[in-house]
């Protein structure tokens, strides 16, 4: 069972989009630990003062962050951007989840797939996210099913690139 879990402290998790947002809601409870989700893509983001606001007493801090964009700047963003939430005092800890490169990638690795547009039966790779975000949870979490998803190869990779500083903690928020 995940860190998160056994001491029962609220969990949020900040994500880089609307496709891992909605991905997260589809897969909680049966795959991964449940807790409120905010969009905030931290390594573009200088400011977080209004998600600050958002983190109840003593929550767990679950960011999931793409590692496509692998620019100085973005990973220096990121850097700065943890350590501002680490210094607050209603965060417990902070879980971190490079995605490799991104949630198609990481969709595709963990499956079945071979590209992403299998995945909503898009007519190509370029309007899957468009496509994702109209599905049902229900059927996302069904769809999952059908490539044979699996969450232990899922968020399991720790970036090759500018990133390889940040590892991968998926494992405290997955009920496996």
């Amino acid at each position: 069972m995940g860190v998160c879990m056994k001491k029962n402290n609220p969990l949020v998790y900040i994500v880089e989009g609307e496709t891992e947002k909605k991905l997260i809601q589809s897969i909680k409870n049966e795959f991964i630990f449940p807790g409120k989700i905010y969009v905030r893509n931290l390594v573009q983001v200088k400011s977080i003062e209004t998600l600050v606001r958002l983190i109840q007493n003593n929550s767990y801090v679950v960011i999931v962050f793409d590692t496509d964009i692998n620019e100085i700047k973005a990973v220096e963003n990121l850097s700065k951007n943890i350590k501002l939430l680490k210094k607050l005092k209603n965060v417990k800890e902070i879980i971190l989840i490079p995605q490799r490169l991104n949630l198609e990638d990481e969709l595709i690795f963990s499956s079945s797939i071979i590209k992403i547009k299998e995945f909503t039966k898009s007519k190509s790779n370029t309007e899957f996210k468009k496509d994702f975000l109209t599905i049902t949870d229900l059927n996302v979490l069904k769809r999952i099913r059908e490539i044979n998803f699996d969450i232990d190869k899922f968020w399991n990779r720790n970036a090759d690139n500018l990133y390889d500083r940040f590892e991968n903690e998926s494992r405290l928020i997955k009920k496996t």
